[in-house]
């Protein structure tokens, strides 16, 4: 699903980035990119969580349980992983995704992925199991 590869290819892509410290370099990013990713809760020890990206590669996370840092913190990454992101956005045409579907299962917690990006937005959720 194409969802599913963008959330696990976002996580890669934060969860590798280097840090930068000059925000200018990401003149290739529109404007209006972001892109949120919120992990809610579920009957067990799921991780809940939300982490997003804006166009200067601005990272704000948000761990509230079962994370390794809880609170918040905020870091900016470096231009060319922003651009990975954002090319590989276009790549899985995230934005063709149709509204609607919805994965479920038992015991899951809810994952919900908000992208804007060249003045269009999408919402999409679905249920991820451990």
């Amino acid at each position: 699903m194409k969802v599913l590869a963008i959330h696990l290819y976002f996580a890669l892509a934060l969860a590798s980035a280097p840090i930068c410290a000059s925000a200018g370099e990401v003149a290739t990013v529109p404007a209006d990119f972001s892109i949120r990713l919120t992990r809610g809760a579920c009957e067990g020890p799921c991780p809940v969580y939300s982490v997003s990206v804006d166009s200067q590669g601005r990272v704000q996370w948000q761990g509230k349980q079962f994370v390794r840092r809880k609170g918040k913190s905020t870091k900016t990454i470096a231009a060319a992983s922003l651009q990975s992101i954002v090319r590989r956005i276009g790549e899985l045409h995230v934005l063709a995704v149709q509204p609607g579907t919805h994965i479920s299962h038992l015991d899951a917690s809810l994952v919900t992925v908000e992208l804007t990006l060249n003045s269009r937005s999408i919402q999409v959720a679905y249920s991820q199991s451990d």
